[in-house]
């Protein structure tokens, strides 16, 4: 069973920068002098091009383009040109001290890393610049060692107390979310016992989605209504801030499209997958196909047109479904959201057992963004 909580935080600090080698990067960065190169990044830090109004950071930074990866000390800029991140790579990997700041100057969190692996203590602070969570890298794990609520008031000590953390969501999600917040004991550094974890919303009390059991020695069990069918041996818990400049080393790019950014192209590509697992036996299905569906602008649809592609018993499946996404990010236009029309190309994708599924869905919009 896996420790979801150590592995997958550990995960992505894990990942190479194999994925920097792709044609396509080139459109996304800019020449600058010293052999130092400009990269424009959205706030989760994945690759967008410089004029794109969805762009939150600027990195300034030389890569090496024979070996494939980053190599140089570097500073990402943010949208209002002030330091929002500084640290090292050697040979394409983090190396050393890496300090990230508020708009407002002050360290909001400092870390080490070696060899592109986090190690030794990390510490958080909050805008004030009052510590907030001290942690240690022991054995490739995670230990809380301390932590104080926005009073000053010290919940964990040495690695033993009461932990609660607020996680921003970035992803779209029909319910409205902004948050994650997860609440429990924490014991030689880890969570043990009961964890829960709850959904916050811009207004109103959080709702608790699930809890999690940890023994001795680690996650064990987890108990979910949301998301729905959500394996007992899965742990959603986040219990450290967001670390999103670690996206930056796979060099993923989005399009400057309120869609990809926002993360619904995603969402609609689960949701239809969850709500449509057999319409692949409703009859061959080219490997690419379009529809209409007109939102209006309120973010609801008022129709869906399909194309002749498809046999009449699957488009009346997929129609079916369409009609009932609860919420469409509506477009703007002149700061005002308006009535358009959003072109759908879907596509199939095969796994290894040969089961069909939708693919990344693409959304191009009429008369707005």
């Amino acid at each position: 069973m896996k420790k979801a909580i150590i592995y997958l935080f550990f995960g992505v600090f894990f990942s190479s920068t194999t994925l920097a080698q792709s044609d396509g990067v080139a459109k996304y960065l800019k020449p600058s002098i010293d052999g130092y190169i400009h990269l424009y990044f959205d706030q989760q830090y994945f690759l967008v091009n410089q004029d794109c109004p969805y762009k939150s950071f600027t990195r300034v930074i030389k890569y090496d383009k024979e070996k494939g990866g980053y190599n140089s000390f570097f500073t990402d800029y943010d949208a209002q040109n002030q330091p929002a991140l500084t640290g090292t790579y050697k040979n394409g990997k983090k190396e050393g001290l890496f300090k990230q700041f508020y708009p407002t100057g002050i360290v909001k969190m400092d870390c080490t890393f070696k060899n592109n692996l986090p190690v030794g203590k990390w510490n958080y602070y909050y805008p004030s610049g009052n510590i907030w969570i001290k942690i240690e890298m022991i054995n490739n794990e995670i230990h809380i060692l301390d932590f104080w609520d926005e009073k000053g008031n010290q919940k964990v000590k040495d690695g033993r107390g009461f932990f609660k953390l607020v996680t921003e969501t970035f992803e779209y999600n029909e319910l409205g979310f902004t948050g994650l917040l997860c609440e429990g004991r924490i014991k030689d550094g880890k969570p043990i016992g009961i964890w829960s974890n709850s959904l916050v919303y811009p207004k109103g009390a959080p709702e608790l989605i699930g809890n999690e059991l940890f023994g001795e020695t680690g996650f064990e069990r987890s108990n979910y209504s949301y998301p729905e069918r959500t394996p007992e041996n899965v742990s959603l818990l986040k219990i450290l801030p967001n670390a999103n400049f670690v996206n930056a080393d796979i060099l993923q790019y989005k399009s400057c499209t309120i869609d990809d950014i926002k993360g619904f192209n995603v969402y609609l590509q689960n949701y239809l997958n969850n709500n449509l697992p057999m319409i692949w036996t409703f009859g061959d299905v080219p490997d690419t196909f379009k529809c209409i569906v007109k939102v209006n602008e309120k973010g609801q649809s008022t129709d869906v047109l399909l194309g002749g592609e498809i046999s009449e018993k699957f488009g009346n499946s997929l129609k079916f479904s369409l009609e009932r996404v609860p919420f469409w990010i509506p477009s703007y236009k002149d700061g005002n959201t308006i009535e358009d029309e959003f072109e759908i190309t879907f596509s199939k994708v095969v796994d290894d057992t040969d089961s069909l599924s939708f693919g990344y869905p693409i959304i191009k919009r009429k008369n707005g963004n």
